[in-house]
């Protein structure tokens, strides 16, 4: 049987008469009874997630339950075409509201910032625990200090360095999409590049469809 015991325990109520207390639908319960319902043609559950996920508050952080690319990986998945279509609203407003980098690219892990100088090449102080010189390369996926060119011309230029607020990114550095986006079919990802492209343009609105 598809799903687990607490996705039928939210689906199983619904079948039955109102007497019955109904769980509520949430982010987490949604995306589990919704595989389910599409599967088995159930229309009255596959109408009432939709109805819940049309008030629902996607989010740009992969770790929320609102992540909007998970949905729009299960609405890409399942070919539920309402759903891909709200999350594509939502696309175009992220890419309006420029939050659409952290969305979409995948978060670096990295160990805690360093009490010294990371490179041992200054006196720096630190502040709240962490050096102040210090600062993250993402190609050799370290803390370096950013109070001298050593660490550039040692690594010759094939990486991210970071100087006070800005980082600079070489062609060898090349960061890493969510997974949920490198899960979804080519006209998906067709439609997010089209989206983007009317986005920078200007030419943009809710009511448009690509």
């Amino acid at each position: 049987m598809d799903g687990d015991l607490d996705s039928w325990l939210v689906l199983l109520p619904r079948f039955y008469s109102s007497s019955i207390a109904k769980p509520p639908l949430t982010a987490s319960n949604v995306a589990t009874i919704l595989p389910i319902a599409h599967k088995y043609d159930i229309g009255c559950i596959l109408d009432e997630c939709i109805e819940m996920l049309n008030e629902l508050k996607f989010s740009h952080e992969a770790s929320s339950p609102c992540y909007l690319f998970t949905w729009l990986s299960l609405a890409d998945r399942l070919q539920l075409d309402d759903l891909r279509e709200m999350c594509m609203c939502k696309f175009r407003d992220m890419a309006n509201s420029q939050q659409l980098e952290a969305a979409m690219i995948a978060p670096r892990s990295k160990p805690p910032a360093p009490t010294k100088c990371p490179d041992g090449i200054c006196t720096a102080a630190s502040a709240g625990g962490a050096c102040v010189c210090a600062v993250w390369c993402d190609s050799c996926n370290r803390w370096v200090c950013n109070r001298s060119s050593h660490h550039v011309s040692v690594h010759r230029g094939r990486h991210s360095y970071g100087y006070g607020m800005k980082s600079i990114w070489f062609q060898n550095d090349r960061p890493r999409l969510s997974s949920a986006i490198e899960a979804m079919s080519r006209d998906t990802v067709n439609d997010m590049l089209a989206s983007l492209v009317v986005t920078s343009n200007g030419n943009y609105s809710n009511t448009d469809r690509f």
